[in-house]
């Protein structure tokens, strides 16, 4: 993955960030091999996540994290003869913390379905618990806590709070799934630990049933 180099001249420092190609989401499924995929690329992405409290920390509490997105866009596409490539445009988008607990979420619901489909059995193990069976005070539950409980509900735009709960019940969807597909495809010795997950499971349908009163 490309490096950029960001010169802050008045201070001295040189902040080198690691960038992934960056492409909406119609123009990458029409790139549908990894060659196209990893060629005549021009657009990159870095993001850098920031709190407006506590000194402006880059990590805090969830209701209080933001994370900004950098967009930049090359003068020629990579790869090119030169490894060094002016940026000749560069675009920055905050997302709100709702923003980012939404892009969280859907990045789980990614991950599952990428494990599923590549037949990745630990990776998907690993999800389903970062998932259900959260043992810190970080994982989804706690993101809908945050952010749809009666309480705080007000606080947020309608449109982002109507995309989180769906996201919510997508995930539910998805997290049945993927423990039956774990059921089907677990190892000898693994039925503890799936039993587990399916306990873990189904208290966090009910707690979420709670939350959103259905």
């Amino acid at each position: 993955e490309p490096y950029f180099d960001n010169y802050e001249l008045d201070q001295n420092i040189i902040f080198k960030n690691k960038c992934k190609f960056f492409q909406p989401v119609a123009k990458l499924e029409q790139r549908l091999t990894a060659y196209e995929r990893n060629t005549n690329l021009q657009k990159f992405i870095f993001s850098t996540p920031f709190t407006k409290v506590c000194g402006g920390s880059s990590r805090g509490s969830i209701e209080n994290q933001y994370n900004k997105k950098t967009i930049l866009t090359t003068d020629h596409h990579f790869p090119y003869l030169k490894t060094r490539i002016k940026i000749k445009e560069k675009k920055e988008v905050i997302l709100t913390p709702i923003e980012v607990a939404i892009e969280d979420v859907v990045t789980k619901l990614v991950k599952l379905d990428s494990a599923m489909a590549n037949d990745r059995l630990t990776l998907l193990q690993m999800e389903l618990q970062s998932c259900v069976a959260t043992v810190v005070m970080a994982g989804p539950l706690e993101v809908a806590k945050t952010f749809l409980s009666e309480d705080n509900l007000s606080k947020y735009p309608v449109e982002h709070v109507s995309k989180l709960k769906l996201c919510f019940h997508e995930l539910c969807t998805k997290c049945g799934a993927a423990l039956r597909y774990n059921r089907k495809h677990m190892k000898e010795g693994q039925e503890q630990y799936h039993r587990h997950l399916e306990k873990s499971y189904r208290q966090f349908v009910r707690d979420l049933q709670l939350l959103f009163k259905v």
